[in-house]
């Protein structure tokens, strides 16, 4: 095994500590058996540690927006209600903060404490709609689960989204162009949109999970195409060992009975009988603490389950790993912030020969190609980091270009 120089795992050195995941998403395309970890984040104060820092203000998105702090604003008294367990979390203090989709509590934190925030409606150029849908779908679940997501004075579940759709449609600032300068986060794969005749926070531009488009009915004046950009995932990074251990990890539900899962199936069931005669070694392949298997490996896998996408390629990012992907469609449903081939390598997963094939290519490359993959990925590191600015910038940036508004 070739060893990486440490110098560029030391650049992704750790300082801030992540919790317990949150478990209640029933997509398991990704792994939730992570245990503490830490990622590489400087901050100046205390009180700044336990939000998120900001990014340098040279990069900062330069329009001025409006962010509704009316019952919109479902961060206000938000609580999560289990009752099959008889407790009751905060929304603020509870496991969500490290979900894989709970970009829209942390992109809400962000718009806060955002310099161009304003809260003068008449200068805004865009307009954020704070409803937390990935934490109201995570909470409520329909049917005759008990459960509940309540915001402000206890108004839970669908009351608190018919709540929301009678605001935006009283909303004079919405209403003056049908939503077109609005924006909403619904990055949970679960829809609502059979829940609702029509939806006027759908009818906003989105953060989307893997680019879905709404597709709910819409009347005549509201058939302005909307911009819909795809969100990240929220990753959970193992911290980062200087000398790699190991060569290939990946953490993953296997599903043996699903087709498609299979190639999670192929690959473990490869790697297994690969060490037998390859130059390779292997962390974990399969079900397992995520930590510290994948910050010893120098490569992770990102293989699809349900979905294309997962956190494991974010997870894999932030613990000095370079992902190896199966197929393209795992970036093509990823935000195009990040120049995602110079930061990943694919393998071949078309048969048992073809990967091994790919491994040792990999494993065969110069150190100058593998240092240059891990100084990529440290050069975006504030971009995969949920608890950076950037991520909200680049989007607000983003939303601004495809509207025109520059």
């Amino acid at each position: 095994m070739s060893n990486v120089s440490s110098s560029s795992v030391i650049r992704m050195a750790a300082s801030l500590r992540l919790e317990t995941p949150w478990h209640h998403d029933e997509d398991s395309a990704s792994s939730n058996e992570t245990t503490d970890q830490q990622i590489t984040v400087s901050f100046s104060t205390p009180a700044a540690e336990e939000r998120f820092t900001a990014v340098d203000s040279s990069s900062l998105f330069q329009l001025p927006f409006y962010i509704y702090d009316n019952e919109l604003d479902w961060s206000v008294n938000a609580t999560f209600i289990h009752s099959g367990l008889n407790r009751v979390e905060l929304l603020h203090q509870s496991a969500y903060l490290n979900f894989k989709h709970s970009d829209d509590y942390w992109l809400l934190q962000h718009a806060k404490q955002h310099p161009m925030r304003t809260l003068d409606t008449s200068k805004a150029k865009l307009f954020l709609v704070p409803t937390l849908l990935s934490a109201w779908k995570v909470g409520y679940k329909g049917g005759h689960n008990k459960n509940k997501f309540c915001a402000h004075k206890g108004i839970c579940n669908m009351q608190l989204l018919h709540r929301a759709e009678q605001l935006l449609q009283e909303s004079k600032w919405y209403q003056r162009s049908q939503g077109r300068d609005h924006i909403v986060v619904d990055s949970h794969w679960r829809k609502h949109w059979d829940k609702l005749s029509y939806s006027h926070l759908l009818n906003c531009n989105t953060i989307s999970f893997e680019h879905r488009i709404p597709t709910i009915g819409k009347p005549k004046q509201y058939q302005t195409p909307r911009v819909h950009i795809p969100s990240f995932y929220i990753g959970r990074p193992c911290s980062h060992h200087t000398n790699k251990t190991k060569d290939f990890a990946m953490i993953a539900t296997l599903k043996p009975n699903s087709k498609l899962f299979q190639d999670r199936s192929h690959i473990c069931d490869w790697l297994h009988e690969g060490q037998k005669h390859q130059n390779y070694t292997v962390a974990l392949c399969g079900r397992g603490n995520q930590c510290p298997a994948l910050g010893e490996a120098r490569f992770g896998f990102h293989a699809r389950g349900d979905t294309w996408g997962s956190n494991r390629l974010i997870d894999t990012l932030l613990s000095g790993a370079i992902p190896l992907i199966t197929s393209p469609q795992q970036i093509q449903i990823l935000p195009d912030f990040v120049p995602w081939e110079e930061v990943t390598y694919q393998v071949d997963v078309a048969s048992a020969a073809a990967f091994d094939a790919s491994l040792q290519s990999i494993l065969q490359k110069p150190e100058q190609e593998l240092e240059e993959k891990l100084t990529n990925i440290s050069k975006h590191l504030d971009i995969f980091n949920h608890k950076k600015g950037r991520q909200f910038d680049l989007y607000m940036h983003r939303f601004a270009q495809l509207l025109e508004l520059y």
